[in-house]
């Protein structure tokens, strides 16, 4: 072919709109992101406070432990006093990720009023396609289903991978995660160095907004609009209006602290007690 001709093919194929996933490739990391830090979370202890309208709502712990020199963490919720009454709420997580916060395996049983399933998922990032089965506590009947990804990471490995970034004020980072009902992706957004005072203790933490968009389950059907929206930061209007949690900046740099606003009031999750590798030395 001649020169004038492959110069025509190549500005023809240039003109080409890209395609949408295109366009969210550019915003992610690809290959996925790995720690900043060497942070060994073995052994790690740490339990959360939650509170609504400034009552006792409900509290959380999570523990770390190794599994065939991967980690293996284990996390329990629950809704306490009144809040109890109007919402019994008894979830509890299982995940097993590697030590650069690949994913192997993640098991969330939601025991809920309308909600009473396990979870459970399989992330392969040879194939980049999570599987995914949902057991219904009861009856045991299943429901089976696949999705694709660029990252690949389930929500307790991207909070650890996030605890894990050296982060400093006005940094950006897109993730994208699935928990074995959506595909997501996730802004973090770094704000200010502050001083944060909770009943485990004062920290130095860096306050962290997060932005949430919903994507399809197949790679590359981000519509234009979805784009747009994620250009223009229109993120998932939930019931929280704003959510801002801090991320610890010595130690094992735990989540100290969460805050948001929802329909439902002011809501905060205050960590309360840490032990294991997490604790002061």
């Amino acid at each position: 072919m001649r020169r004038p001709a492959v110069a025509l093919l190549i500005l023809a194929l240039l003109a080409v709109p890209l395609p949408a996933f295109t366009e969210l490739e550019k915003i992610l990391e690809i290959p996925p992101p790995t720690p900043d830090l060497k942070v060994d979370f073995t052994g790690e202890y740490l339990k959360y406070e939650a509170s609504w309208l400034g009552l006792k709502a409900g509290e959380a712990e999570l523990t770390v432990s190794e599994l065939n020199g991967h980690y293996k963490i284990a996390g329990l919720s629950r809704t306490t006093g009144r809040a109890r009454y109007l919402y019994k709420l008894d979830d509890a997580v299982t995940a097993e990720t590697r030590r650069d916060f690949t994913p192997v395996f993640y098991d969330l049983q939601i025991r809920e009023p309308a909600f009473k399933h396990n979870r459970l998922m399989w992330i392969d990032r040879q194939t980049k396609t999570a599987k995914v089965r949902t057991v219904q506590a009861g009856s045991g009947a299943m429901k089976e289903k696949e999705f694709e990804f660029h990252q690949g990471f389930d929500p307790v490995s991207l909070t650890f991978l996030v605890r894990s970034i050296d982060w400093k004020p006005g940094m950006k980072k897109y993730f994208e995660f699935i928990d074995g009902r959506d595909r997501s992706l996730i802004l973090l957004e770094a704000g200010p160095i502050q001083e944060v005072k909770t009943r485990a203790g004062t920290f130095r933490a860096i306050r962290i907004q997060p932005l949430l968009f919903s994507l399809p389950r197949r790679v590359g059907k981000e519509t234009p609009e979805l784009m747009r929206q994620i250009k223009n930061r229109q993120g998932v209007q939930g019931l929280a209006s704003w959510v801002y949690f801090w991320v610890a900046l010595d130690g094992n740099r735990p989540i100290v602290l969460a805050k948001s606003y929802s329909i439902i009031g002011p809501v905060a999750i205050e960590l309360i007690e840490r032990g294991g590798s997490s604790a002061p030395r």
